[in-house]
């Protein structure tokens, strides 16, 4: 398993996990514009760094189609 297919897959868990179930699933009380989830990394041009922009993007695509919108917030230094 690639680094990047491991770094969308943990983040994939960690945002269903945020969710309250860990079957991807909303909870009865969850609203349709529940999470946003901010990514703060040391740098934006390293490719390691690219790699976890893309894996929460990854995510938040994956858990919009199980119904659950989330925002990500990418902010960091650009060196």
């Amino acid at each position: 398993m690639n680094a990047s297919r491991l770094l969308r897959l943990t983040t994939a868990a960690l945002l269903a996990a945020a969710c309250g179930r860990s079957d991807g699933q909303r909870g009865a009380t969850a609203t349709a514009a529940d999470l946003t989830i901010a990514v703060v990394p040391k740098g934006t041009t390293h490719e390691f760094w690219k790699a976890i922009h893309a894996g929460a993007v990854q995510a938040a695509r994956e858990l919009a189609g199980r119904g659950v919108r989330v925002n990500v917030v990418w902010k960091g230094p650009l060196r």
